[in-house]
C-alpha cells in the first residue's frame, strides 16, 4: 500500500503545472491536479491507519494557513469563487505538505527531484517549441484576448500558463527544486548531460521576458554561494566566480531588457491602489479573491486605470501585499510564521546537500519574485511552496515522530 502511495504522490508532484485540465465531480469544479492530491491524502489516511504508523501533522502554522484563508471566504463578495480559491490554494495543497510528511523520510526526498526535473523540462520544451512557432495557445487560452499581446511584437513564451510572469514563477523555484536528480546519476558522462540539459528551462525563462524572474534566479543563486561554506580554496573560487557570472549575466539581461515603460507604469499604479486598499483594510483584508473588484471600486473615476490597468489587476503583483489584502493581518503573520520555520528547519537539517541547496534558494526565489509578482494564489505556485516547506520540514527530522 505504501508503494502505491508513493507512486501516486510521485506522480501528483510531476502533474503540478497541469491544473488546467478542468471538470466537475458530483457537480463541483475541480482540476487534473486536485483529484490527484485527494487521491494521495485518501491513500495516505488509508495507509497510516492499517499499518498504524504514527500521523505526522508537522507544524500547525499550514493548518492556520488553511483556516485563516475560509475565514477569508466569509469577507469575500463571491462566496463560491472564494471558497474555490480557499480549496485550490490553500487546502489543497497542506493536503499535499501533510501526505509527504507522511510519506517520504529524509533519506527519499532526493527522489522528488525526479518528478520535479520531468517536469520542468517537459513545460521548458514546450516554451521552447512556443517560440519557435511549433506549439500556440491551447483550447483554454484561444478564447483569452489577452494572450494576443503575447503573440506579437516582442513574442513572449507562456507555456501552458496564463502568462509569461507565470512560467517564470515556475520554472525558477521548479528548477532548484530539481537539483538533487544530480545524486541520483553515477557517471560523469551521466551528470555532464544532465548539466546541459538546464540549458532548456534557462532557454524557457528568457524567452518568457520576465525581469522578475531573472532577479529571483540570479539573486538566489548568489545569495547561496556566497553564503555556504567551500571545502577548499579552489572551491571558493569556483562559487565566487559563479556568483559573480550570475550577477553580471543577470545585469546584461536587465540591461537590455529591464525598463518596460507601460508595463512598470501600470505596475506601480496598481501598488498605489493596493496601498490604499490596506490602509483601509489593515487588520481583515478584503477577502479573498475580491482584489480586482475592489481595486474597480475605488478607480471608478480614473479612466485611464480602468482601460489599461484594470485588466492585469487580478493580484497586487507582489506576494506580501496579496497575502495581507486577501487573509488580513493574521494571514500575513502566519505567512511569515511558515518562512521563518522554513529557514529554521531546513538549516537544522544540516547544508551539505542538493536537497538544502535546492530548497534554499527556491525558498528564496519565490521570496524575491514575490517582491514584483504574486508567487503564491495559483494552483501551482501554491503548491510548489509548500512542497519547499514540506521539503525542509522533513530535512529537519532526524527519526520517526509523532511530530516533527
Amino acid at each position: 500500500m505504501n508503494k502505491i502511495t508513493k507512486v501516486v504522490l510521485y506522480l501528483t508532484i510531476f502533474l503540478i503545472p497541469f491544473y488546467f485540465f478542468r471538470f466537475k465531480v458530483l457537480g463541483l469544479p475541480t482540476n487534473a491536479l486536485e483529484v490527484m492530491v485527494g487521491i494521495l491524502a485518501l491513500l495516505t489516511a488509508v495507509d497510516l491507519f492499517w499499518s498504524r504508523r504514527p500521523w505526522r501533522f508537522g507544524s500547525s502554522l499550514p493548518y492556520l494557513f488553511v483556516l485563516a484563508a475560509f475565514a477569508a471566504v466569509y469577507l469575500s463578495s463571491d462566496h463560491t469563487r472564494a471558497l474555490g480559491q480557499a480549496k485550490g490554494w490553500f487546502l489543497m495543497p497542506v493536503l499535499l505538505y501533510w501526505s509527504l510528511l507522511n510519506n517520504i523520510g529524509k533519506k527519499e526526498l532526493k527522489y522528488l527531484s525526479i518528478p520535479v526535473f520531468i517536469s520542468l523540462i517537459l513545460i521548458s520544451v514546450w516554451a521552447i517549441l512556443q517560440k519557435a512557432g511549433v506549439v500556440t495557445t491551447l483550447f483554454y487560452q484561444t478564447d483569452d484576448s489577452s494572450f494576443y499581446q503575447y503573440l506579437v511584437g516582442n513574442f513572449r513564451v507562456f507555456g501552458p500558463f496564463e502568462s509569461p510572469n507565470y512560467l517564470a514563477m515556475f520554472l525558477v523555484p521548479m528548477g532548484f527544486l530539481s537539483l538533487p536528480v544530480f545524486d541520483l546519476v553515477k557517471s560523469k558522462i551521466s551528470k555532464i548531460l544532465l548539466g546541459v540539459s538546464y540549458i532548456l528551462p534557462l532557454m524557457a525563462l528568457l524567452y518568457s521576458g520576465s525581469r522578475a524572474g531573472v532577479i529571483a534566479l540570479v539573486a538566489s543563486l548568489v545569495i547561496y554561494l556566497f553564503l555556504t561554506k567551500a571545502e577548499n580554496i579552489g572551491s571558493k573560487i569556483l562559487r565566487y566566480s559563479l556568483a559573480v557570472a550570475a550577477f553580471l549575466a543577470g545585469g546584461l539581461f536587465l540591461y537590455q531588457y529591464g525598463f518596460n515603460p507601460a508595463s512598470d507604469s501600470i505596475r506601480l499604479e496598481i501598488y498605489r491602489y493596493a496601498g490604499q486598499l490596506l490602509r483601509d483594510n489593515w487588520l481583515c483584508g478584503i477577502g479573498l479573491g475580491d482584489f480586482q473588484d475592489r481595486i474597480a471600486l475605488i478607480t471608478q473615476n480614473a479612466e485611464s486605470f480602468k482601460t489599461f490597468a484594470l485588466p492585469y489587476a487580478i493580484h497586487p503583483h507582489n506576494v506580501y501585499l496579496a497575502v495581507w489584502l486577501n487573509l488580513g493581518l493574521a494571514g500575513i503573520i502566519v505567512f511569515a510564521g511558515l518562512v521563518v520555520e522554513f529557514f529554521r528547519k531546513l538549516f537544522h537539517g544540516g547544508r551539505n546537500s542538493l536537497v538544502f541547496a535546492g530548497a534554499f534558494m527556491a525558498m528564496l526565489a519565490i521570496l524575491a519574485h514575490g517582491m514584483f509578482d504574486t508567487t503564491y494564489f495559483k494552483n501551482d505556485l501554491s503548491m510548489i511552496f509548500f512542497l519547499t516547506v514540506a521539503i525542509a520540514a522533513i530535512n529537519k527530522k532526524v527519526k520517526l515522530t509523532k511530530t516533527d
